[in-house]
């Protein structure tokens, strides 16, 4: 870069001043031209001058600002002062001819100059770098750069009209025209550079900030005097030319407000529904897939969970979800987290998540037949049940929502209406407790609408959150079946209702139905597995499996009293 040449001409030009006069100072100890008095005083402004060239960064930050706006500039033009007075005693004591005094007095007087644009350029420098480290930019460097160069530029004028006797209205003209054609040469280079003036001064991004211009979204590498590079999601390094740059819409996802609204920005969806969807229970629906979600940057918890019926259009019923993210790098998988709860909570309510245009027929996929048994039926509801909450959700018969638990796929048709008969159904207020850990558990339960957190106390008593459970969501399997205690407390985040089948009817129904026994120790014994890890332990898993499946059967058969 430029002002990194300027620092260090600027540099050699301080450090050379203070060297010379230190050793000009040594050596009027031991010549009688110079003035004792005159030689101390020199000696000691150059050894400082020289010590502060030299050691400035290591210097505290008010030592360094008195430093450069005091003793730098008092020490140089002191010095300067001092040797052209006693300029022809100096030069008298080394013996020097007529030609090295007149080069040694041109020499001073460029040092006149030049003394201002020395000290200018080197403290500015230093103050922006501290430790080696380049402090927030301030000026553009673009503009940095174009002061330092004009700040040459006159005493070098001026140097070489006093020193050379070089015309100024010559230099003047020629330095026009030659400006008039390199301007009509490096028009669109000239106009990337003022755009990048104008984009450095209002500063609308900073590098290592995520933005997006155009079609373009990216990390921020560098601006420079032409273009601005950033680093996209596909690791590819992309050069904007700044006049691009100026004209296009740019959105800075690094730059949120907390205080007026969450940390993070906000990601928009809309999407559509039939339009004889009643709106009020498809924003229930939408708010509790937003409630359930687990953001993937971390937080327990979205901090926007915004859902709004905006607009009828040829669509159908049209929403807009919102939600927040901290990450622009994170984004996409974000995006791709709620969309999948909200998916999964609109297939449970039977629901489809776009209706195509009203005055089209949209054909069904061949592929969907591979999905019958997860998309809901219409057989699957029964109108005349009364919902409290949200009827999408709570007139899905029994029978459906038991079909979909893994411990029940062994039942057959009889097996599971009898099942659904027997089971009642439990309304549970938000923020009330549906089970605590360590209690007794004699019931499991599935979630047929709302939304509940599972937390349990970790070995310091901590809380340690689990999971989240929605609509078709199953817990407390495992202390029906075994006796064992609940594992983990489950609490209500919203309006909930859950279908709750208690240990009578499970020994009722399955005291003889030993393929249940094998299918549901199987499934205990999987997820025990996955929870403890054993096959990192170099244990067989199929062994360890064995004696599980067949260890969870005995307290089965036992709890629920049979030999």
């Amino acid at each position: 870069m430029i002002t990194s040449f300027f620092y260090i001409i600027s540099r050699i030009g301080l450090i050379g001043l203070f060297v010379i006069t230190f050793l000009i100072s040594l050596h009027g100890f031991v010549v009688s031209e110079i003035k004792l008095g005159t030689t101390f005083i020199l000696l000691i402004l150059s050894s400082l001058g020289i010590l502060i060239a030299i050691f400035i960064q290591k210097l505290s930050k008010v030592n360094m600002l008195t430093s450069i706006f005091l003793i730098l500039p008092v020490s140089s033009l002191a010095i300067l002062w001092g040797i052209e007075s006693n300029l022809e005693n100096i030069l008298n004591s080394y013996g020097f001819g007529d030609l090295l005094n007149n080069f040694f007095s041109d020499v001073l007087v460029g040092y006149y100059y030049f003394i201002l644009p020395f000290l200018i350029i080197f403290g500015h420098w230093n103050i922006r770098w501290v430790d080696g480290v380049k402090s927030e930019k301030k000026v553009p460097e673009v503009l940095v750069a174009a002061f330092q160069t004009v700040l040459y530029a006159l005493p070098a004028i001026l140097v070489a009209s006093t020193l050379f006797g070089i015309d100024l209205t010559a230099i003047l003209t020629t330095s026009g025209i030659l400006v008039a054609i390199l301007g009509l040469a490096l028009q669109p280079n000239l106009s990337n550079i003022l755009s990048g003036v104008f984009v450095s001064l209002e500063r609308p991004f900073r590098p290592n900030e995520w933005i997006t211009i155009d079609d373009k979204t990216g990390v921020v590498l560098d601006v420079n005097w032409r273009s601005t590079k950033i680093r996209t999601f596909e690791n590819t390094e992309v050069v904007i030319p700044n006049e691009l740059v100026a004209k296009s819409t740019l959105q800075n996802w690094s730059r949120p407000d907390k205080e007026m609204m969450s940390e993070g920005f906000h990601i928009f969806n809309t999407m559509h529904f039939h339009p004889k969807h009643d709106p009020k229970y498809i924003s229930t629906l939408l708010q509790n897939a937003l409630s359930k979600v687990t953001p993937i940057d971390g937080r327990q918890a979205l901090d926007l969970q915004w859902v709004k019926f905006i607009d009828v259009d040829e669509f159908g019923l049209k929403f807009a979800v919102a939600f927040d993210c901290t990450k622009r790098l994170l984004k996409s998988s974000q995006q791709n987290l709620v969309l999948t709860e909200i998916h999964q909570a609109l297939s449970h309510a039977g629901i489809s998540m776009s209706v195509g245009r009203l005055t089209s027929h949209l054909d069904q996929d061949v592929g969907l037949n591979a999905l019958s048994d997860v998309f809901r039926q219409p057989t699957d509801f029964d109108p005349d049940i009364k919902d409290t909450l949200n009827p999408y959700n709570e007139t899905v018969r029994n029978k459906a929502l038991l079909r979909k638990v893994p411990i029940f796929t062994s039942l057959d048709e009889k097996e599971l209406l009898s099942l659904a008969k027997d089971c009642s159904r439990k309304s549970i207020k938000a923020s009330s407790m549906v089970c605590e850990e360590g209690s007794e558990g004699g019931s499991l339960f599935i979630l047929v609408d709302g939304v509940v957190s599972v937390d349990k106390v970790g070995a310091n008593s901590e809380g340690i959150h689990i999971a989240k459970l929605g609509v078709g969501d199953v817990f407390g399997e495992m202390s029906l079946m075994t006796g064992e205690p609940r594992s983990a407390s489950v609490k209500a985040l919203t309006n909930t209702v859950v279908l709750e089948i208690d240990k009578e009817i499970i020994r009722t129904l399955f005291g003889n139905n030993k393929d249940f026994y094998d299918n549901i120790a199987h499934v205990f014994a999987k997820r025990k597995l996955a929870m403890e890890d054993i096959e990192k332990s170099g244990v067989n898993p199929n062994d360890q499996m064995a004696d599980m499946v067949t260890k969870f059967k005995k307290a089965m058969i036992n709890f629920l009293g049979f030999k």
